[in-house]
């Protein structure tokens, strides 16, 4: 299922990043840019809606706030988020 996929500049990070995506769900971060991050998540996520995510790059500093999904692979597993204001 393919949600309006679009392409941007992404960089993966140098370590694994594991994601927290609301309650009972997670995932790995595959790659952040300034506009969003692709991530693979344990669980499927529906692509309406906000979805809380928090991770950390660095080991020390959290980032949290709440996405929207632009798209989903089949699985609805893998899918790229962008952040809204948090």
């Amino acid at each position: 299922m393919e949600v309006g996929h679009k392409n941007f500049a992404q960089k993966r990070p140098d370590q694994l990043v594991y994601l927290e995506l609301g309650a009972g769900n997670g995932g790995m971060l595959l790659s952040i840019s300034g506009d969003g991050f692709r991530f693979r998540a344990v669980a499927p996520l529906r692509p309406n809606g906000a979805v809380p995510f928090a991770f950390s790059l660095d080991g020390s500093k959290r980032l949290e706030g709440t996405g929207e999904i632009e798209w989903l692979e089949d699985d609805g597993k893998a899918r790229r988020g962008t952040p809204g204001a948090n």
